[in-house]
């Protein structure tokens, strides 16, 4: 009797063991399934921002170059009031731009619309001004590295006297070296 007891026993607790290997099996398989859903709902946000973000920047872009294009005409005739060159014509057309519209077609067009631009008279360069009240440019004396000499202290004292003599003489008019 005792034996059968104890082996029903011993059934009994691995029937319990294998029940909560399964219990701990299907948690850790929702912890991964809700753990993997999180990252698709995180992915699924950032990919919807990229596009929020891709939108505002097209509409930006887009205001940014009709403000651009409309004030262009402008600018141009002011540049060519201050600069005086004859007039170039430039008679923009209406882009019509619709989401199907390729990149290429696009670029073919602005080639099209920018090949019939020229400028017909190159700028007349005036004399070079002439700046009378200023004095010369003076540029530093190049500075030297400073190397050890094997001369004795009281030959290079001699020689820097000697230097700055010749640059005081240097310095002097023909009158003054004539009173010498």
């Amino acid at each position: 009797m005792q034996k059968k007891a104890e082996e029903e026993r011993r059934k009994q607790e691995e029937d319990e063991a294998r029940v909560r290997a399964e219990e701990e099996k299907m948690k850790r398989e929702r912890k991964a399934k809700k753990k993997a859903e999180k990252a698709r709902k995180e992915e699924l946000r950032l990919a919807e921002i990229d596009k929020n973000v891709e939108v505002q920047v097209a509409i930006k872009t887009g205001a940014f170059f009709d403000s651009i294009e409309a004030n262009i005409e402008k600018v141009i005739k002011m540049g060519i009031e201050a600069k005086g060159k004859k007039p170039l014509v430039f008679e923009p057309e209406p882009i019509v731009s619709s989401d199907q519209e390729s990149s290429e077609s696009a670029t073919e067009e602005i080639r099209v619309r920018t090949g019939v631009l020229s400028i017909k008279e190159k700028r007349k360069r005036g004399p070079k001004p002439v700046l009378e009240d200023s004095p010369p440019m003076l540029t530093p004396t190049k500075r030297t590295a400073k190397m050890k000499s094997p001369a004795q202290p009281g030959t290079i004292a001699k020689l820097r006297y000697r230097n700055q003599v010749m640059e005081e003489i240097r310095s002097l008019d023909a009158q003054e070296l004539q009173a010498m």
